[in-house]
This record gives C-alpha cells, structure tokens and sequence, in this order.
C-alpha cells in the first residue's frame, strides 16, 4: 500500500461523514486495517500529557477505551490503521463539542484522542487511502 502524499494539502467534495461512510465501504474488511501508520510525535505528546493527567486532574474524564487510545498513541511509533480509523471518528464527531477549558472533562477527552493534531492527522491518512475516483 502507498500514500499519496501529494494527495494530503487538496482541498475535497466529500465532508467528514462522507468520508468516514467511504472509508469504511472501502477498507472495512481488506486487509489494509492491518497496515500500521506512523503516530507524528505532536500527536503523541498530546495523548501522552492527557493520559498522564487522568490521576492529576480535578476533572473526572474519559473511559478505558479512550485511556488505551492514548496509551497506545504515546507508547508506539505506529498503531493500525483500524485505530486511525477510531481516532478520525471519535475526532470528527467531536470537532465542534469539545471543551477548551481544562476544568471540563471534554477537553481532556479530546486531548487523549491527540486534540487538534490528532484530527488533521488521522483525516489526512485516511483521504490518503480513499482512492481518488472516489474522492471525485
């Protein structure tokens, strides 16, 4: 499997459902889940400052799933493509829901997901592996 990284910086039709909806058409049941990415290092000490803070914090947040997303983020130089694929809905879901303030919990949620950086990353792997007829 190649990334296209021209294909990264285009602007595209499709907005994030649609993608999310084509990525699983596409890659649902292939053997492409298994293909591990690399985690960039803003993304990993992102998860790895709100994985480390879950015992610190005055705010209760997050769930085992979401504190293993975050281990999994900061302790790895690569994870499945299957958990891009969670990071990218869990992000896109909450893009606009999410807290800026550190006294919620939904801030925290979001920073164990990568924050910001974990979005545009896992959107750009992800429109990498929509094949460009799709996109089209």
């Amino acid at each position: 499997m190649h990334l296209f990284v021209e294909n990264l910086n285009m602007d595209f039709l499709l907005n994030d459902e649609q993608i999310h909806d084509t990525w699983i058409k596409i890659a649902g049941s292939s053997e492409i889940m298994k293909s591990n990415i690399p985690v960039p290092n803003d993304v990993a000490k992102i998860a790895e400052k709100a994985y480390d803070n879950r015992h610190n914090s005055d705010v209760n947040f997050g769930n085992s799933d979401m504190f293993e997303i975050a281990r999994s983020l900061k302790n790895r130089s690569s994870i499945p493509l299957s958990l891009v694929l969670e990071i990218h809905k869990y992000t896109v879901k909450y893009r606009y829901r999410h807290s800026d303030s550190k006294k919620v919990a939904s801030y925290w949620e979001w920073q164990l997901y990568g924050g910001e950086a974990g979005r545009k990353w896992s959107e750009s792997i992800i429109r990498a592996y929509i094949p460009k007829e799709v996109r089209n």
